[in-house]
């Protein structure tokens, strides 16, 4: 009889013995695999949570003087822009308007708006996904270079006001007088107002939001009015004029943010994807000004999250470590007693001449053939208990962690605050979380198994062949 029909006759002759190695198989390769489908889990719903991330990155001041003088040049920009991880770029200026006849959107009274002059004409809120055009259309690149009269408005500051495409607006841009010490809603007033101007748009466009900002958010979309750059920059010529002509000193002291030769720009750059963020800001800093970085908008938005998967994936690491230390220690204790008690039959067949190697190949198909059993049927039992007890430890710790920490946490530029999610709750979180049986991860778990068993029979193995046919025999 060969090595492999004596191998497959003992695993069926010791029942008892098999089976009790059967059993221990299956328990530490179901530990071992909710262990693995945990970590697998994990990385999954990284991948998905970060996807939720907004991939928009913007140019930031890092030094201890924020001066006007030092921003990044047009040109700079531009360089920053053509990186193989820019999808879409701008530079933008703000400025803001008055209206007396115009609603606000929530409060229903004569609102104090923002608006936002674009150079690049397909609008990059759009492309970064913050809003999502529902009528009309967006600039045109001779709207943009000729900085005509035309403006891309949101939806719910449309319905308030009865405006539709080809609506016309009169808005007003006032110089105000920021000594004035009084009530802001006095901002129509004449003392208040250094110089007025009356302006005429046409609605190209109307967007709504396309972030979810929960309930209970104060508004319900971005309250942004879009206008070519130019139209924006003389705008805030007008307002910086009419300052210079009524007191040049006083209002450079005031520091106003308003008051500079070279307006600041506000950058956004529209990645390609969330992973890029790094590469794109070591790349960018070649290109940058001294003390001017990227910083954009990563995983820490959602920072109760991110802590119980970092919770959730160091238990699954010291799973699989316990269970691949203990697995070998126990596996290779039961070995040598299996081996201890059939010494004298080892001994026989050496002394009929057996080879070590035949022995050794008895040993391993005896210990595979249980071990693969073993394996496969932990695959089915630790999966169904994997799922179960991974996806309640996760929500445990979510909950937790959402109940001490219900917002995110990190440094955001203000430029990029409204392009910030919302924190999930615990069932839109628990929905990333999928415990799958994937072939890469019964892969996994079938190396790391054979491993272990490898691994686990180097001792006992060593322990059948080191002696001679008469040592084993007495």
């Amino acid at each position: 009889m060969n090595a492999f029909k004596r191998a497959i006759t003992n695993v069926v002759r010791q029942p008892l013995k098999s089976s009790s190695l059967l059993l221990l198989v299956t328990i530490l390769g179901g530990i071992l695999l909710g262990g693995v489908s945990m970590s697998r889990a994990l990385s999954a719903t990284e991948e998905r949570l970060l996807m939720q991330v907004p991939a928009v990155a913007t140019l930031v001041y890092d030094g201890t003087q924020n001066s006007g003088w030092d921003q990044p040049t047009k040109e700079e920009i531009n360089s920053i822009g053509s990186l193989p991880y820019v999808r879409a770029y701008d530079f933008t200026l703000r400025t803001h308007f008055h209206s007396q006849n115009l609603l606000w959107i929530d409060s229903m009274n004569p609102g104090y708006f923002t608006g936002r002059g674009v150079n690049n004409p397909i609008i990059t809120d759009i492309e970064s996904g913050l809003i999502s055009l529902v009528e009309g259309r967006v600039f045109t690149q001779e709207e943009i270079d000729q900085d005509a009269m035309v403006m891309v408005i949101p939806q719910s500051f449309a319905l308030v006001n009865n405006l539709g495409i080809g609506s016309s607006i009169e808005i007003a841009n006032i110089a105000n007088d920021y000594r004035w010490i009084g009530d802001w809603s006095d901002r129509f007033n004449d003392e208040f107002v250094l110089a007025k101007q009356m302006l005429e748009f046409e609605i190209i466009g109307i967007f709504t939001s396309e972030i979810d900002y929960g309930e209970g958010a104060q508004f319900i979309e971005p309250i942004i009015f879009y206008m070519p750059f130019g139209v924006a920059e003389d705008m805030l010529n007008f307002e910086i004029q009419a300052m210079v002509e009524e007191d040049e000193e006083a209002f450079r002291s005031l520091g106003q943010g308003i008051f500079q030769e070279e307006h600041i720009l506000e950058t956004l750059f529209v990645l390609y994807s969330p992973r890029d963020l790094e590469d794109f800001s070591t790349a960018s800093l070649e290109l940058l000004p001294d003390e001017w970085v990227v910083m954009g908008i990563d995983e820490s938005v959602f920072a109760p999250i991110v802590n119980s998967m970092n919770i959730m994936l160091d238990l699954a690491n010291a799973i699989q470590f316990t269970v691949v230390v203990v697995s070998i220690l126990i596996l290779t204790l039961i070995l040598i007693l299996f081996l201890r008690d059939r010494r004298h039959e080892m001994g026989v067949y050496r002394a009929l001449g057996e080879s070590k190697m035949n022995i050794i190949f008895q040993i391993m198909m005896e210990v595979g053939t249980v071990a693969v059993i073993g394996m496969f049927l932990s695959i089915f039992i630790g999966h169904i208990l994997s799922t179960f007890v991974s996806s309640f430890l996760f929500e445990q710790h979510l909950i937790e962690q959402l109940a001490s920490n219900p917002f995110g946490s990190g440094i955001i530029p203000w430029e990029l605050t409204i392009h910030i999610p919302r924190q999930m709750s615990v069932e839109e979180a628990m929905a990333l979380f999928d415990v799958t049986l994937s072939l890469s991860m019964i892969f996994a778990f079938i190396s790391i198994g054979i491993i272990v068993v490898l691994i686990s029979t180097i001792i006992p193995i060593w322990y059948a062949v080191k002696l001679e046919p008469k040592d084993l025999l007495l």
